[in-house]
């Protein structure tokens, strides 16, 4: 492409699975069409030279076999649809159905564009132009084909001209295939424009010299049109290279540039926000500079040596006269062209072992964050593709750049601005305020915040990374604890800090749809040290007024709390006959809806203070933020509602308004379960998944109606779709409903990540558990085949992705004979497959286990439970998993032997260990 100045190049039979635009080691841009299974056949791309790619309007892949593109330039847009046809040999069917879908695309292109379509149509139109003097040349080749008489009939339809036939040039300079016994030659790879612009179209011929290893030619094509830059929107600030701050010379020397510029900052009295970004920013590009995305090259001097030498002997080989010096210098070329796979293959093995070899030496000083980034370049995964065309509200697929932008700027406009209550709570203040402290900010606060942070995080709107607050240690904090005492006391925050950029995350399901993806915001690294700030001074004082209910975003509190809880539950009112309601409920985008001023009465409802309040206010007025689609920025949007996703105070300000709703819903009333003498448990809350308990059906009704009455006075909606009832021992059919739409019934459900069903059995979960382990064991085939890492780094591996998945939430899970057989088997499979042990070589077991050091899964989940039991032990008497640990509910036990449980397997391990229920705490307690 490079040597003979393109700027742009269709590929045919490319063979990429899916859809998707990359940006190449090199500059270039590519795009593709391919398959939609994992079939590495047809498929077409376009690669565009990196001055050009900035032209880029839009894209659209239609099929494995057809790719648009449009681009902008000076005066008209440029259309692309490169083709790849069916042979001539293909069936009809297929034959009809690509050219009709040829047919639907040139449709859809505005008449007034520039429109090349080319490809490889496997047509021979020959050089008969009688009567079609409009759509072809007479310097065609060979006699036309039933493909070409297709083609052709397409060209008269749609006014389109066949650039290679409108040319005169010599035979060998028309042609652009050679069949595989090297007899037949033939022109079937054509450029083609549409009639109005065929002037524009200045040569088409072959150049036979440009080798890529293919039995087709390269076809060129001269076009008098000048590409420009499209004007899509705002690109990203570049980064900072702040790995280079590890350096200690570098580090050294950015210290000091920034002391520099502190000190003429507080000769000039003109200390800000923005003036003390802009000197940690001029300090960065002066001594560290930006980043750059450099990405190795693994194909060798050598390689392209050899590559170089191929296209050498095609030259002699296009340039020879003689037959039998052709099949000579023919036999040379295929031994060639072999030993450039063979190289090739070396090369990429190489450095396969080299990326093995850098995972190894993270490995050994305990660099995990770099063995995993290792990790998916190894297995081959080139990361979540962004840029894939999104579709409009109604469906309708979206292929404009500028359009995706204004796409993904309405759906997250319309998302974080949901509409107001219908009617407000009245939530009056606390008598007095919270034992808070309210004095001046401290550099020593300063100092633990900044350190605190955790480094590689992406910057936001001010470019500030927390690397370079953290490399000089003492004129920066002093800086900036004089520049946020300002902003304490005047009560007003900088501009900057009114600014979040959005970065898109995948969720499952089609990605087309924006629904199912995830924004996390970013926000300015300075408001991040000052809202910690202010969380290290509250979060004492708030915890305490919190609910034993509620465990998300606490200290001491876990998804395994409530996961115990709830088995606990399932299982003693199965055992026990116990009647049973449990209402999961879902809320729609509950961290976005929230109503910010019942947020504010809130706080002020718990006791914090007024001027925490204001501060807090501020944070929030005229908050605007501004999406992230392949690396360009929407035009910016006003957030009114909900909290901030990337703000360190969103958790304490959310786990506030639910405590207070769930006080509201359940205050005065019992409707729960009896859960001890005087006290009944009405709810499990973790941040908004909430699960309503109740013995009555009655109960139940009236808890979850109020619950969704009172959530809609501070912005928050119940997903009826979603939210969920498991009914145990009850005999009434009788729905539970939400304004008369009754909510589905269930036998299981997925909460805080683990399975729970009526009976309170694992088993599902435990299925469940194992073939999740079991797909990310298959994820890192590449890693166990890699001959170049150690078996100890494999293990590491392996118990970090896989047995991590598979034991998930096993401290809650009883444990019976057949359940340790099912995960031994698992752990025992993989740890063979590990050491390249196959049938007919044999192992056993306590060898498979001494040679990878890796435990028992028996062995593992005991040491979990029992350190969870311990836990457990250790917490107050009134904490819910503690008196989960002995709770049992009303009721009467079936008669017979009584079914396994979590409780029964652990007396036994206390048993065998001369413990009991009753002593375990105190054993537990040193």
């Amino acid at each position: 492409m490079n040597r003979y100045n393109l700027d742009l190049l269709a590929i045919t039979e490319a063979r990429w699975t899916q859809t998707g635009k990359q940006k190449l080691n090199t500059g270039e841009l590519i795009i593709w069409s391919g398959r939609k299974d994992d079939n590495h056949d047809e498929g077409v791309a376009l690669i565009i030279n990196k001055k050009q790619a900035n032209a880029l309007l839009q894209w659209k892949p239609i099929s494995e076999r057809l790719l648009y593109v449009r681009m902008n330039s000076r005066y008209i847009k440029l259309s692309i649809l490169v083709a790849y046809a069916p042979i001539n040999a293909a069936a009809e069917e297929d034959k009809d159905q690509f050219y009709s879908t040829v047919q639907a695309a040139l449709e859809d292109i505005p008449g007034h564009d520039v429109l090349l379509l080319m490809g490889d149509f496997n047509a021979r139109v020959g050089s008969n132009n009688l009567d079609r003097e409009r759509i072809m040349g007479r310097h065609g080749e060979g006699e036309c084909t039933e493909n070409g008489e297709r083609l052709i009939d397409l060209c008269e339809e749609n006014n389109l001209v066949i650039g290679g036939t409108l040319f005169q040039h010599k035979t060998i300079h028309k042609l652009t295939w050679t069949s595989p016994d090297g007899k037949t030659r033939s022109q079937i790879d054509h450029i083609i424009i549409n009639g109005k612009w065929r002037r524009s179209l200045q040569d088409v011929r072959v150049m036979r010299h440009a080798d890529a290893g293919s039995d087709h030619n390269l076809v060129v094509a001269k076009l008098t049109l000048k590409l420009r830059k499209a004007k899509i929107g705002d690109k990203r600030s570049q980064r900072f290279d702040v790995a280079k701050l590890k350096e200690p010379t570098a580090k050294k020397e950015f210290s000091i540039s920034l002391k520099n510029r502190f000190a003429i900052l507080q000769d000039d009295a003109a200390l800000t926000i923005d003036s003390f970004n802009k000197a940690l920013k001029e300090a960065a590009e002066e001594t560290i500079g930006y980043r750059k995305n450099v990405k190795t090259e693994w194909i060798s001097n050598d390689t392209w040596k050899t590559i170089e030498e191929r296209r050498q002997i095609k030259k002699k080989l296009l340039d020879s006269k003689s037959p039998r010096l052709k099949e000579r210098i023919t036999s040379w070329y295929r031994e060639k062209d072999r030993e450039v796979k063979t190289s090739t293959r070396r090369d990429k093995r190489r450095h396969i072992e080299q990326l093995a070899e850098d995972a190894e030496r993270a490995a050994e000083q305990k660099d995990m964050k770099t063995v995993y980034m290792t990790t998916k370049k190894l297995r081959g995964d080139r990361g979540q593709n962004q840029d894939i065309p999104v579709r409009a509200k109604d469906g309708t697929p979206i292929t404009e750049e500028y359009a995706k932008l204004e796409r993904w700027k309405e759906h997250f406009r319309q998302i974080l601005n949901r509409p107001d209550p219908p009617a407000l709570a009245d939530i009056p203040e606390a008598d007095e305020d919270l034992d808070i402290d309210m004095g001046d900010i401290r550099v020593e606060e300063v100092k633990a915040a900044i350190h605190k942070m955790k480094n590689g995080k992406a910057p936001g709107e001010d470019g500030v990374c927390p690397e370079m607050l953290k490399a000089e240690e003492e004129e920066t904090p002093l800086v900036l604890q004089c520049v946020l005492q300002d902003i304490w006391e005047k009560e007003r925050c900088p501009d900057i800090w009114r600014i979040g950029t959005i970065i898109k995350l995948p969720k499952k399901g089609d990605l087309g749809d924006c629904n199912n993806w995830r924004g996390i915001t970013l926000l300015s690294l300075t408001s991040k040290v000052f809202c910690r700030i202010i969380l290290q001074r509250i979060i004492a004082a708030v915890d305490i007024k919190l609910r034993q209910e509620q465990a998300g975003f606490r200290k001491g509190k876990s998804c395994i709390d409530h996961i115990f809880t709830l088995r606990q539950i399932l299982e003693q009112s199965h055992e026990w006959n116990s009647p049973l309601y449990l209402v999961f409920v879902d809320f729609e985008k509950a961290f976005d809806s929230l109503h910010r001023d019942s947020l504010w009465k809130i706080l002020r409802h718990y006791g914090i203070p007024k001027k925490l309040v204001t501060i807090i206010q501020d944070l929030y007025k005229n908050f605007e933020c501004r999406v992230i689609h392949n690396n360009e920025l929407t035009e910016p949007f006003n957030v009114h509602t909900g909290v901030k996703q990337g703000c360190i105070l969103s958790p304490i300000l959310f786990s506030l308004a639910i405590d207070w709703l769930m006080r509201s819903v359940t205050e005065g009333q019992r409707r729960g379960i009896q859960w001890t003498l005087t006290t009944a448990l009405e709810d499990l809350d973790y941040a908004d998944d909430l699960g309503l308990l109740a013995h009555r059906h009655q109960d139940i009704q009236q808890k979850t109606e109020k619950l969704s009455e009172i959530a809609s006075t501070i912005g928050l909606k119940v997903n009826n779709k979603k939210t969920q009832v498991l009914r145990k021992n009850v005999t009434s059919n009788t729905p539970i409903a939400i304004d008369g739409t009754p909510l589905e019934d269930v036998q299981e459900f997925v909460y805080l990540g683990s399975k729970v069903t009526t009976d309170g059995d694992c088993n599902k979960d435990i299925n469940t558990r194992v073939s999740k382990a079991n797909q990310a064991f298959a994820m890192l085939k590449p890693i166990w085949r890699n001959t170049s890492l150690s078996i100890h780094t494999k293990i590491k591996i392996f118990r970090s992705n896989v047995i991590s998945v598979l034991l998930y939430g096993s401290e809650c899970w009883k444990t019976t004979t057949a359940i340790e057989q099912k995960l031994e088997v698992f752990q025992n499979k993989c740890l063979r497959r590990i050491l390249k042990f196959s049938w007919p070589n044999t192992i056993s077991n306590e060898e498979l286990r001494r040679r990878t050091g890796a435990n028992s899964i028996q062995e593992t989940i005991q040491k979990r439970r029992w350190r969870w039991l311990g836990h457990v032990c250790r917490m107050p008497p009134d904490s819910l998993p503690r008196i989960a640990l002995r709770w049992t509910p009303q009721g009467k036990r079936n008669r017979g032997r009584p079914k396994e449980t979590w409780r029964r397997t652990v007396e036994k391990d206390l048993k065998s260990r001369g413990l009991t229920l009753e002593t375990a705490p105190r054993t537990a307690a040193d």
